[in-house]
């Protein structure tokens, strides 16, 4: 089963088995495995296998993917919807929606905002140290092996 732990919030929302809840889910879709720490908020998203959000972040309008670890006090998405398409991608990244690729590490105190696509697989030294803007892709700041 789910468990709620705490001061855990839950409404309108699909919390899968193996969940650990301890902070506030609105509006989204936890897949299996998901941990949401004390004080996190997740909003209008959906969270794929196994992720975790640290303490206090919040998670609004976005997708994660598998593996996904959102650093403590991390502020991922934006409620409003940003500004402006994807750069990258901006017939497919319009919505207000950032995407998170699998096994991503989103690192402490960070700010992304709306319209990003992060890349699958990236260490939280890819992200560099200030906030990623609406509209960015952020991608492996060094080549990778082939």
């Amino acid at each position: 089963p789910a468990h709620f732990l705490g001061h855990a919030s839950v409404s309108n929302s699909v919390i899968s088995l193996g969940c650990e809840i301890r902070g506030n889910v609105t509006n989204s879709v936890l897949f299996p495995g998901v941990r949401v720490g004390t004080g996190a908020t997740v909003r209008d998203s959906v969270v794929m296998n196994d992720c975790e959000i640290d303490e206090g972040a919040l998670v609004d309008r976005c997708i994660l993917d598998k593996l996904v670890v959102v650093g403590r006090g991390a502020r991922i998405g934006n409620a409003e919807g940003g500004s402006g398409r994807n750069r990258r991608s901006p017939t497919s990244l319009f919505g207000g929606l950032t995407v998170i690729g699998k096994e991503s590490r989103i690192p402490p105190g960070i700010s992304v905002g709306a319209n990003v696509i992060v890349e699958p697989g990236l260490a939280a030294s890819d992200f560099g140290s200030g906030p990623i803007s609406d509209g960015e892709t952020v991608g492996a700041r060094t080549a990778r092996p082939g």
